[in-house]
């Protein structure tokens, strides 16, 4: 099953240019709504799901869907329904991004030279750990570290055990871009990082979830400042997840000001 989904998926196009470039068309769309709102408070939740879901559209069915189309936001909310961060590392990455890119396209071979703005997205997903928990099955007894494991036994993986492990990474509960950075700032990779799990049973969407991440990231933040609505400090922002199959971020809204107003 596992190896016809990703024979599958890379038949669409997964992995290859194409699909770098359905999600950069998708990422002006996103800038058009957020333009439109004026620097006004919105739902950045809805719009962001609304995009990524987009860009599974293109590849499954060849067409995105209007933002505003309500059998589309039916089936992206109700899929949400059932699976149920700010300051000065985004004004690095913005002056990173500005230095390194500055007003042009950004592309997935751009990553390679913002090493910081990869490490800010590396760091989030390790302290947001947006799917914290994987189910497996073994197909025949096994025996791990002299535990004995009967086949068909649910075992479950919890991924928090690995990112918030003192062992690995210092003060886990901080908020550290710089743990992926070498003293020469150059990204680094981490074996403790497994957001995509690891091994044979790592998500086959892996390729297409990295490039999604990097490049709505970046791109938002090359174009937009982002800050809590009026009368709403930093510090009172509510971080705390929304708990499910999958953890989601409370409902919350955000003023996006443009940084290179036309």
């Amino acid at each position: 099953m596992r190896r016809f989904a990703t024979s599958a998926l890379k038949d669409f196009g997964m992995g290859k240019k194409a699909i770098e470039e359905k999600i950069i068309e998708e990422c002006q769309h996103l800038f058009e709504v957020i333009t439109k709102k004026e620097g006004k408070p919105f739902d950045t939740d809805k719009a962001v799901n609304y995009a990524v879901s987009n860009i599974i559209c293109s590849i499954v069915y060849g067409k995105r869907y209007q933002y505003d189309d309500k059998e589309f936001t039916t089936r992206v909310e109700r899929a949400l329904t059932h699976t149920q961060l700010l300051g000065s590392p985004l004004i690095q990455v913005q002056e990173e991004l500005s230095r390194v890119i500055g007003s042009r396209q950004i592309r997935v071979e751009d990553r390679k030279n913002l090493p910081y703005t990869d490490a800010v997205i590396h760091e989030t997903q390790r302290m947001a750990d947006i799917v914290p928990m994987l189910n497996f099955c073994p197909t025949e007894d096994v025996t791990l570290q002299g535990f004995l494991i009967q086949k068909g036994t649910p075992v479950y993986s919890m991924l928090p055990s690995v990112h918030q492990d003192e062992s690995e990474w210092e003060s886990p509960s901080t908020f550290k871009p710089s743990r992926f950075l070498d003293k020469n700032g150059t990204f680094v990779k981490r074996d403790a990082f497994m957001v995509f799990s690891a091994g044979p049973r790592s998500c086959i969407g892996e390729g297409l979830a990295r490039m999604e991440i990097f490049l709505f990231f970046s791109s938002l933040l090359q174009r937009f400042r982002f800050t809590p609505p009026p009368g709403v400090t930093e510090d009172e922002l509510d971080l705390d997840p929304v708990l499910g199959l999958i953890l989601s971020p409370t409902p919350h809204q955000l003023c996006a000001h443009p940084l290179h107003p036309t």
